[in-house]
C-alpha cells in the first residue's frame, strides 16, 4: 500500500498519540515535548498543512481522545494532568482551542484515554490505575471512581458502549494482564 502523506518532522521528539477528528479529517498529535500540533490537509497540495501548536503541558504528552463530534479534545501528559481543549466559542476559527478544564488525580503519568461523549472520560496511569471522570465545559470536572488492580503502569484502554449509560472498559498494563470493567454511571448528569 502506497503511503498518502508524509511530515517530516512533525514534531521535534517522538510522536506519543495521535488523535483524528472524524467529522473533518483533522488531526491532532502530542510529543514528548509537551506540544499539540494540529494539522489538515491542504486542498490546493493535498498535503498535511500544520493549523497550530497548542503548548500547556509542564512534560510530554502521551495520549490523546477526541469526543466524536470532535469538539472537545483531551490530552493526557507526563505532568499527570488531563487537559480538556474546547473551542472557543468566541472564535469563528474551529481549530482555535483553549484549555477548558484540568483534571487533576493521577500520582503518576497520564498514558491512555478514553471518551465515552457524555461529559465521561477514562485514564490509565503510570500510577497503576484507571480512573473515570466527569467535565463539563466551563472549568469543571471531577474524578468519579478510581479503578486499582494493575499492578504496574497501565498502558491501554479500549471503550466498548453498552446502552444508556453503562459501558464496558478494557485496560492492558505492563503486568501482562488485561482487565475488564462493567461500569454504569448512576447520574451523569449531575453535579458533584
Amino acid at each position: 500500500m502506497p503511503c498518502l502523506d508524509s511530515v517530516n518532522e512533525a514534531h521535534a521528539d517522538a510522536v506519543n498519540a495521535v488523535a483524528v477528528d472524524p467529522t473533518d479529517g483533522t488531526v491532532y498529535t502530542g510529543s514528548a515535548n509537551g506540544e499539540i500540533k494540529v494539522w489538515k490537509v491542504s486542498k490546493e497540495t493535498k498535503k498535511h498543512k500544520l493549523l497550530t501548536t497548542l503548548a500547556k503541558h509542564a512534560s510530554s504528552v502521551n495520549a490523546l481522545a477526541l469526543t466524536m463530534e470532535g469538539s472537545i479534545l483531551f490530552s493526557g501528559g507526563g505532568d499527570r494532568v488531563i487537559l480538556v481543549w474546547e473551542r472557543n466559542e468566541n472564535n469563528n476559527n474551529k481549530n482555535n482551542l483553549m484549555v477548558g478544564c484540568c483534571l487533576k488525580g493521577h500520582n503518576g503519568a497520564i498514558l491512555c484515554i478514553v471518551c465515552v461523549d457524555n461529559g465521561v472520560v477514562i485514564s490509565g496511569s503510570s500510577d497503576k490505575s484507571v480512573r473515570i471522570w466527569k467535565y463539563e465545559k466551563g472549568f469543571v470536572g471531577g474524578c468519579l471512581a478510581v479503578l486499582e488492580g494493575h499492578c504496574k503502569p497501565v498502558k491501554s484502554l479500549v471503550l466498548i458502549p453498552g446502552g444508556d449509560d453503562s459501558f464496558s472498559v478494557f485496560s492492558g498494563s505492563l503486568d501482562g494482564e488485561i482487565r475488564a470493567w462493567k461500569i454504569v454511571l448512576l447520574d451523569c448528569n449531575s453535579r458533584w
